[in-house]
């Protein structure tokens, strides 16, 4: 009988101290709080004296719960609102001819739509994009894949233009102030010129 109360005394205490360190992680991690440490008169980096050494233990008790958080996925960082972002932008893909022409291609985000593609077709492409932002090679390759879509006998595409239009979006009070979402001016800049492989 007595055995059989400590092995259940013990089983409470774990689930009790799991569902403490739990909570913990939880809280500690929206909240940015970490254990308290021991102050002490007598400043040590190294850890020579106890409260040193306690406090490297302190750190390193609360290193470890927030990493077997991370682990098991208890450590994440909620917030209501994304942070806005500072401009809008778009991409503008043309190609280039033989014959010097430069004409738009007819791409999803560059074509008049209707309400079904606009709304749940498309939102792929805005995704795509933000994907090769920085990428000079997959723009370099998506440039290739338009050259051969796109490409024409009598009047072969011999390069592909990518710009980028974008424009500042206003602070709220500046907005409030001036009654507009975006500034007016629209800035232009070339993103590259990708010359098509025509073999």
């Amino acid at each position: 009988m007595r055995l059989h109360f400590q092995s259940y005394f013990l089983k409470k205490t774990i689930i009790t101290l799991f569902i403490l360190v739990c909570l913990w992680v939880m809280i500690a991690t929206n909240a940015k709080l970490t254990l308290p440490h021991i102050f002490s008169s007598i400043s040590s980096q190294k850890g020579d004296n106890v409260a040193g050494r306690i406090n490297w233990y302190i750190s390193y008790v609360d290193w470890g719960i927030n990493y077997a958080g991370w682990i098991v996925g208890l450590k994440s960082y909620w917030r209501m609102f994304s942070p806005v972002d500072r401009f809008n932008w778009d991409m503008v893909v043309t190609a280039v001819h033989e014959d010097g022409a430069e004409i738009l291609l007819p791409l999803p985000h560059q074509t008049d739509r209707n309400f079904w593609e606009r709304n749940f077709i498309d939102f792929r492409e805005a995704k795509f994009q933000l994907n090769i932002y920085n990428n000079k090679t997959a723009q370099r390759w998506y440039a290739e894949y338009l050259c051969r879509t796109y490409q024409q006998e009598h009047n072969p595409v011999t390069a592909i233009k990518i710009k980028q239009h974008s424009q500042m979006i206003l602070s709220p009070q500046e907005a409030e102030r001036r009654d507009i979402y975006f500034e007016p001016t629209v800035t232009k800049r070339l993103w590259g010129t990708f010359a098509c492989s025509l073999s």
